[in-house]
């Protein structure tokens, strides 16, 4: 059967697939060449925190990606590559109780008791303690830090900052749970935010109201339907390069 196959190529075809054979490979080659990626622990309050490194051989901005509430890093795979092609490296996390990040318990939703022994409420450690293994690597441009979160995370990121250090760009995949505290930081702080969300999310019914009435400086982008956070990345793929353009633009 193989040589059957063989005799319907033609020369030129076979000289058409042999180039495009060498062109992925070169491609292949030049992008292990610009960056090394490989999985990470963090650890903090007891919790082994995984994630995925991309990191530039030269010296680069870098962006944290956080996942949603009972969800995890995987979404973000894309963006992470898009940022590579444009010179950023990037980590993505699977906070404490999710991903791969359950060695003290996995958050489970409407399970009161997980919830209590997992405390949510201090992931913000967990993204102080990745912002600080970012700032200890040598290719990392520390003036040129970027976050994305998604639902709880986000505003997570944004208490870690409060208690930590600001990061120059935010962006936020339908935050329900955003403070007004947080909100008010936006104008308060050398720094841009971008809020994503979906046009008939529950929990986010007359978000935009809320923050054009706190912020001057806050932008926000709707998308079509109702899902939420990093599923809107899995829907609307051309979401992924609005956010590597943004972040390209402003780190």
């Amino acid at each position: 059967m193989i040589a059957d196959i063989d005799k319907t190529i033609k020369p030129g075809y076979m000289f058409l697939i042999l180039n495009l054979v060498f062109l992925v490979s070169f491609y292949s080659s030049f992008a292990q060449e610009k960056y090394v990626a490989n999985q990470i622990t963090i650890s903090n309050d007891g919790w082994e925190l995984k994630g995925d490194l991309i990191l530039m051989k030269t010296k680069s901005p870098v962006v944290l990606m956080l996942n949603k509430i009972n969800g995890d890093r995987k979404p973000y795979e894309t963006l992470a590559k898009l940022l590579a092609e444009k010179g950023i490296s990037s980590l993505r996390l699977d906070l404490r109780g999710h991903g791969e990040s359950i060695n003290k318990g996995k958050f489970i939703p409407f399970d009161s008791l997980n919830n209590i022994k997992i405390k949510l409420e201090e992931s913000y450690t967990d993204i102080i303690a990745a912002h600080k293994y970012l700032l200890s690597i040598q290719n990392i441009d520390s003036s040129k830090i970027g976050f994305v979160g998604a639902s709880y995370s986000a505003e997570e990121m944004m208490v870690a900052s409060r208690k930590f250090k600001y990061a120059k760009l935010y962006i936020a995949l339908s935050p329900g749970s955003f403070s007004d505290e947080s909100i008010l930081d936006i104008d308060n702080i050398p720094t841009a935010m971008l809020f994503i969300k979906s046009m008939e999310e529950k929990s986010m019914i007359g978000f935009e109201k809320n923050v054009f009435s706190k912020s001057k400086k806050a932008q926000v982008f709707i998308v079509a339907g109702s899902i939420h956070a990093t599923d809107i990345l899995l829907s609307f793929p051309e979401v992924d390069s609005l956010i590597a353009d943004r972040l390209k633009n402003n780190l």
